[in-house]
Order: C-alpha cells, then sequence, then structure tokens
C-alpha cells in the first residue's frame, strides 16, 4: 500500500503497519487523525504532482498508483482491477486488504474494491465465485487514461474476450 507522496516505500509500509493496526484496535485514532470530527476535514497543505505510475506490486503483479495533486493515491492490481489502497491526502488509508491475500495472479485478491462480475457469489457452479472479472487480467487503455485539465487522474481497464467471457450470453 502506498501513501504520502515524497515518502520511501519503506516509511510508507511502516506507516501502513502502524495505520492500520491503530485503525483496528485504537479507538482513539479517529480523533487524533481528523481532530474528532470523524471525517477528513483537515486537508493536508502539501501539494503533489498528479502522476499515473506502473509498477510491479506484491507477487511480482503490475499495478498502477493514481496520485491526486491533493496527495491522495490509489493502487490498483490489473489483476481482477483490484483497488487495494486508497489514502487520503493526511496519508489515511482507508481500505482493508486481508493478511491472506496471495498475490499469486490466480486467486482473487482478498479485500480492497474488486470487481464482481457477472455473479455474485456462486449460483452458477461452473463459474468462480463472485464471478471471472475479479481473476482476470486487465489491462490499461492508454489512449483514454491520462492526468485530466483539473489535475485529476483517471485510468480506464479493459478486460478481453476470453473462454469466460464467450460463456456468459
Amino acid at each position: 500500500m502506498g501513501c504520502c507522496c515524497g515518502k520511501s516505500e519503506e516509511e510508507k509500509m511502516m506507516m501502513d503497519e502502524r495505520n492500520l493496526t491503530r485503525q483496528f484496535l485504537d479507538p482513539a485514532h479517529d480523533a487524533e487523525v481528523d481532530g474528532g470530527r470523524g471525517d477528513d476535514s483537515m486537508m493536508s497543505t502539501a501539494q503533489c504532482e498528479p502522476r499515473i505510475e506502473t509498477l510491479t506490486g506484491k507477487g511480482g503483479l503490475p499495478m498502477i498508483r493514481l496520485t491526486h495533486s491533493s496527495g491522495s493515491t490509489c493502487e490498483v492490481y490489473l489483476f481482477g482491477a483490484t483497488i487495494t489502497s486508497y489514502c487520503t491526502p493526511q496519508g489515511k488509508e482507508v481500505l482493508f486488504v486481508s493478511g491472506r491475500s496471495q498475490f499469486n495472479g490466480k486467486k482473487a485478491i482478498r479485500g480492497g474494491v474488486p470487481i464482481v462480475f457477472p455473479q455474485f457469489g456462486q449460483p452458477d457452479k461452473a463459474m468462480p465465485s463472485h464471478g471471472f472479472a475479479r481473476i482476470a487480467h486487465w489491462s490499461v487503455d492508454t489512449k483514454n487514461s491520462a492526468i485530466q485539465p483539473d489535475r485529476s487522474v483517471q485510468v480506464v481497464l479493459t478486460m478481453r474476450d476470453s473462454a469466460e467471457t464467450f460463456k456468459v450470453r
């Protein structure tokens, strides 16, 4: 997970571990982070250059890190098009990804924000649980992915036709 532009990967990892532990175990954490308001109204004064980075993530899987000019970040694995991290400009991680996720390109990433298609659960036993989209290898549509004029970032992901997609009619 990556938060806070300008921090090294090691600093971010240490911060992530502390924040996740405190977020779930320490009720005073939110009061300390946002002054007790229960929101992110304390905007960071730091501005970052917006960017879209293609990186190698856990398990050697390709991923994208989006950095907004506010300093917020989002990480998306191309395996399953799963958002695995979103950090506010203050560096607060707001998503949970299970430590049991294997990041092996075969089993779905557990947690984050997955694409669930074409089914929830497994009503059709011939199809993977929650559908095939969350275990498909997606690609970046480079023609439609860019830093926007308002300094926001946009990435469009695509999933190619496969034997699994042709089963859905």
